[in-house]
């Protein structure tokens, strides 16, 4: 009998273990536009991630009793604090109605994390089996300014990761925390870029 199924035989004789995920801030640094100076202004910033949290599971019977939450709650609030300074001028965090009233910001931009996805796959190896993942993220941007809305989308974001399995399946950790981050930083691309390249928010005109 092969080492790898050895060690599939393993994992599942053992109870099942919880392997979390906390994501930690992964922003956009290759942020591509067409203009050479940031969103004039200062902007208000609210971002929800309260949506973003799922479980990843194989979808085979090796590791099948394991599971791999993903927690985005810390994670992609700071990202998006890290992203947006590289296009626009002036952020302020405003975490509540209250908040954004005394902002005296150009316009209020709402990043709001909508859904979450994974893909927890083992593949077999002669010597040893690796753990392949792929993680989807939806987020809906608005970008509300003094006279009306100036920007609304939504946005997917994908990561993939493919790590060595491990012991015990550990190894599906840092696969899902490495495909979460992936998806995170580019979602945020996505944003970022069009966001800078959008002439109603850099004009703050709506249409």
């Amino acid at each position: 009998m092969g080492i790898a199924a050895i060690l599939a035989g393993i994992s599942l004789a053992l109870p099942g273990c919880t392997y979390t995920a906390n994501t930690t801030a992964a922003p956009a640094r290759n942020v591509i536009t067409s203009f050479s100076n940031k969103v004039p202004g200062k902007w208000a910033v609210l971002v929800e991630a309260d949506r973003l949290n799922t479980t990843a599971r194989s979808e085979d019977l090796n590791c099948s009793a394991h599971t791999f939450p993903i927690n985005f709650t810390q994670g992609f609030p700071a990202s998006v604090r890290e992203t947006f300074p590289n296009v626009f001028a002036q952020v302020e965090d405003a975490e509540a109605a209250e908040g954004v009233r005394n902002a005296k910001a150009r316009g209020v931009i709402q990043v709001r994390g909508e859904n979450l996805q994974s893909r927890l796959k083992i593949v077999p190896g002669f010597w040893s089996n690796n753990v392949v993942v792929d993680v989807d993220m939806t987020v809906a941007v608005t970008v509300e300014g003094a006279n009306g809305r100036l920007f609304g989308k939504t946005f997917d974001g994908r990561g993939r990761a493919d790590r060595p399995l491990g012991m015990f399946c550990a190894g599906g950790a840092e696969a899902v925390k490495a495909a979460a981050e992936d998806a995170q930083r580019d979602v945020l691309r996505r944003i970022a870029e069009e966001l800078a390249n959008s002439e109603r928010v850099r004009s703050g005109r709506a249409g």
